[in-house]
């Protein structure tokens, strides 16, 4: 469901990409696309970040059901527990580590919808943005639509249970969307300077990111930290194309005539080898 992904990534310290702490993934085919920003004030929250994309990833929780959350949280805590190395750690590493790791989340859910449209489905707690673009014009950026909200301390998934589980803070979109429209994925620091930009008036074309090398991204970034623009912290964004519905999945009457076809063929191929076997085993019977 989208036909054109890039992502751009760049560590607070450009020197140090091994402290970069946001997660991204994405399955293109499938539409869904999913990023995280681990709170660097806990323990493996990089890692916590990276599990809980890819998770969604894989297999994308209900958040309205609890019989689908809560055993999906606990699959990627389990995972988490499983990379965590406590040995080197210092006693009091040892005693915050039972605080676990935080990670902010947002992720986006493209599926077919009637007359060549799609839905979208976006889902996210916390303060990772996305920003729905079609042309020139933003549409929308949810879950947050001001800068000043992006102050505040984050709603975050803890990576061990909580009694915070049960009234989690997820925030739900769901809105149509075209074939060409842009979506825009991005972790805090990205998303307070996009903000900002649009409350001040300017025009903000996401499209012309596309052309960015990762060079470009890395000194783009660099410029607006040093003229204190963007603030010092990992930076992270990813642009989907959303695709045409029509070409993402074939229709009910497509696949009956595969499927017709494949028969078919199978058909053919299995009467022209009885043929040949009967045929030659007539030809045997006849030279006696």
């Amino acid at each position: 469901m989208f036909s054109q992904a890039k992502i751009f990534w760049l560590a607070k310290d450009a020197a140090h990409a091994e402290q970069y702490q946001d997660a991204f993934a994405l399955d293109e085919r499938r539409g869904v696309a999913a990023i995280a920003d681990g709170v660097s004030s806990s323990l493996f929250s990089a890692q916590w970040a990276k599990i809980i994309t890819q998770g969604v990833i894989a297999a994308p929780p209900d958040v309205r059901d609890p019989a689908s959350l809560f055993p999906w949280l606990a699959a990627q805590r389990k995972a988490w527990n499983a990379q965590v190395d406590t040995d080197n750690l210092a006693w009091h590493q040892k005693a915050k580590l039972q605080q676990g790791a935080q990670a902010t989340l947002l992720w986006v859910e493209v599926t077919p919808a009637a007359a060549g449209r799609a839905r979208l489905k976006a889902f996210a707690v916390g303060d990772c943005l996305l920003f729905h673009a079609r042309g020139s014009q933003n549409l929308r950026a949810f879950p947050i639509e001001s800068s000043q909200l992006l102050e505040n301390n984050p709603h975050a998934l803890c990576s061990i249970e909580s009694k915070n589980d049960q009234t989690l803070p997820f925030q739900v979109l769901e809105e149509d969307c075209q074939p060409g429209d842009l979506l825009v994925l991005c972790t805090d620091a990205v998303a307070a300077w996009a903000l900002k930009a649009l409350e001040e008036g300017a025009t903000l074309l996401w499209r012309d990111f596309w052309n960015l090398s990762p060079d470009d991204w890395a000194e783009y970034v660099g410029r607006l930290r040093q003229e204190q623009r963007m603030r010092y912290d990992d930076a992270t964004l990813m642009l989907l194309r959303v695709g045409d519905p029509a070409k993402a999945r074939p229709g009910a009457g497509q696949l009956l005539a595969d499927a017709k076809r494949k028969v078919h063929d199978v058909t053919d191929t299995v009467a022209e080898s009885l043929s040949d076997f009967f045929g030659g085993f007539s030809s045997k019977r006849k030279g006696r």
